[in-house]
């Protein structure tokens, strides 16, 4: 599947549009305008899978506006009409298996534009779209698109203290932080992992310091039939069945016996749900994301409070 992708990805950067004339047949059934103008008006252009379409002016002066992924057929016109749009395409994950691969500098030179346009572009278009919906679960969630110092973390990795030498990460991360607190620091909020097959979506309270951990537990232990109420909603607990690390005996001036030991032995305070690479390339991905993060509101806004921060 890959290589007929890498092939596809080939022959449209050649300006090839006929891998797409069963579409255009297709469109063309349902809005038989006059073939010459549909031909005169096909232009492909290069670039990310954003939100692109095809355009024509039917006889009745309405403009249709079609999404093929990042072909655009266009025409000029007015009173657009645009259908959903996939922000990404199975591009970004085959870039994302080849640099694997492949992970030096010379294959990421050699390969830059594919990034731009595969992956860095439409993570931006991505984070774009989905900041105002975010905003709506929580107003506190910064989404930003900025090429540097947003929310996209860079692809070049700190590899001086680690064993691991390998200059690019494999996966694709995004980080949706709380406004209360600094880009670097552990934080309440939502986050995005793209990796080679997969997309995970997650969020709550990660890598957090000894301070914010107790702050957490005397919260969880002071109101426990709220914290139970909330990790016990039946769209939630399928997100954090997998509790993450905990430490081995109980956490300093909590019981063994208390009756919700195994939370307060807690190390992370996260849920995550994973999404196929077809979901991710689906039109509606962008309000499946979303859908997850208000699934888990709840219990962000559980840690945004014990930390002393509204949500």
């Amino acid at each position: 599947m890959r290589d007929a992708i890498r092939s596809d990805a080939s022959s449209r950067s050649q300006g090839s549009i006929k891998g797409y004339a069963p579409r255009l047949r297709a469109a063309r059934t349902r809005h038989p305008f006059p073939t010459q103008q549909w031909t005169a008006n096909c232009r492909l252009l290069q670039g990310p899978a954003i939100p692109v379409g095809v355009r024509h002016r039917p006889p009745s002066g309405r403009l249709l506006s079609l999404c093929f992924g990042d072909e655009r057929y266009d025409s000029p016109g007015d009173d657009v009409v645009t259908a959903a749009k996939a922000f990404f395409s199975p591009a970004l994950f085959v870039f994302l298996s080849d640099i694997a691969a492949n992970n030096n500098r010379e294959w990421f030179h050699a390969n830059r534009t594919r990034y731009e346009r595969d992956v860095r572009d439409p993570v931006l278009a991505f984070i774009t779209a989905v900041a105002p919906k975010l905003h709506r679960v929580s107003p506190h969630i910064v989404a930003d698109p900025s090429k540097v110092g947003g929310s996209m973390f860079r692809i070049n990795r700190d590899a001086r203290f680690s064993r691991n030498r390998d200059p690019y990460s494999t996966a694709v991360k995004v980080a949706f932080r709380h406004d209360a607190v600094d880009r670097h620091m552990p934080g309440p909020g939502c986050f995005m992992q793209i990796g080679s097959d997969s997309v995970m979506a997650a969020g709550g309270l990660y890598a957090a310091d000894t301070a914010m951990l107790d702050s957490v537990r005397r919260a969880i232990a002071g109101n426990g039939t709220k914290w139970r109420r909330i990790i016990g909603n039946s769209h939630l607990a399928p997100m954090i069945e997998d509790r993450g690390p905990a430490l081995k005996n109980p956490p300093r001036g909590f019981p063994a016996d208390h009756p919700l030991i195994d939370d307060l032995k807690r190390k992370t305070f996260v849920w995550y749900r994973l999404f196929s690479m077809d979901d991710a390339c689906s039109p509606d991905f962008v309000d499946r994301y979303v859908a997850a993060c208000k699934s888990a509101s709840s219990f962000t806004g559980f840690l945004a409070s014990a930390l002393g921060m509204e949500w």
